[in-house]
């Protein structure tokens, strides 16, 4: 898999990244996009792309299982349309599960 990342993450960037997907998919960020694009505060956000030089971020919420949420990071060379759509059907897919 050339796309995904092939480093190890030190505890403190993984407390980051869960702190940012529960902000962006649910906190007061979430709150702030769902103005901006026009939702109000009734729509809930279940996708997230962070695009920076070095690496993606991708943040899913899960569609049947609210408290369920995938984060992953990525190298820039991801197929991300492809990856996106298989992330999405797993992480819905164990939502069903319970």
């Amino acid at each position: 898999m050339p796309a995904l990342l092939r480093t190890e993450l030190r505890q403190e960037h993984l407390n980051s990244l869960c702190k940012t997907a529960v902000d962006i998919l649910g906190g007061q960020s979430s709150s702030h996009l769902c103005s901006v694009l026009g939702g109000g505060g009734d729509t809930d956000i279940f996708q997230v792309i962070i695009i920076e030089p070095t690496e993606v971020g991708i943040f899913l919420k899960s569609t049947t299982s609210p408290t369920d949420a995938l984060c992953c990071v990525c190298s820039p060379s991801i197929k991300l349309q492809a990856f996106i759509a298989g992330a999405r059907h797993h992480l819905d897919e164990i939502g069903q599960d319970r």
